[in-house]
């Protein structure tokens, strides 16, 4: 099933318009103080993934149903965390981030549950590297971004949102579907 392909999936938090002009202005402190930027990332793209779930040749309607059904007995309660760091991964890309110095119990709850339900569901998924929370904001950088404090942004987690990521069309992303954390 997981075939390397244009479709790729993931479960992530989306931030809200406002948030994501406030990740948007810090990253474009970023890029104008910290030598060897790459290209920053379209504000409208901003997320965190939570589960990656592979790359598809194709969407199979059996695919996101089981998807679907796997993610709808979660239950978890809508939580607020900071952003407060910035940093980078040592990889081909040297993507630049915005992350969260402490990981909030809520926030990696949620992630916990979510792999824990998809897990259960039996359905096939790509081994994954610890789950380190973080918001892209720049790509293909020249050098590493030495890890600093950044002003704290409060982020209200309210949805989970499972997102397809279309390699045929830049990246473009699109929701698919959106479940409410609920008390």
């Amino acid at each position: 099933m997981h075939e390397r392909g244009p479709h790729r999936l993931f479960f992530a938090l989306v931030p809200g318009e406002s948030l994501s002009g406030r990740i948007a202005q810090v990253a474009a402190r970023l890029v104008a103080t910290a030598p060897g930027a790459g290209r920053r990332v379209d504000p409208a793209r901003y997320h965190m993934t939570l589960r990656f779930l592979g790359g598809f040749r194709a969407l199979e309607r059996t695919l996101l149903e089981a998807l679907r059904g796997a993610v709808q007995g979660l239950h978890a309660a809508p939580f607020s965390f900071k952003l407060d760091q910035a940093g980078s991964f040592r990889n081909r890309s040297i993507p630049w981030w915005l992350g969260c110095a402490e990981p909030p119990p809520p926030l990696a709850a949620l992630q916990a549950a979510l792999e824990d339900v998809l897990q259960g569901s039996g359905i096939r998924m790509p081994a994954v590297p610890s789950f380190v929370p973080h918001v892209t904001v720049v790509r293909d950088a020249a050098c590493l971004l030495p890890t600093r404090a950044i002003e704290p942004l409060e982020w209200r987690a309210a949805s989970l949102e499972l997102i397809h990521s279309d390699a045929s069309a830049a990246h473009a992303h699109a929701r698919l579907s959106s479940w409410p954390l609920v008390s």
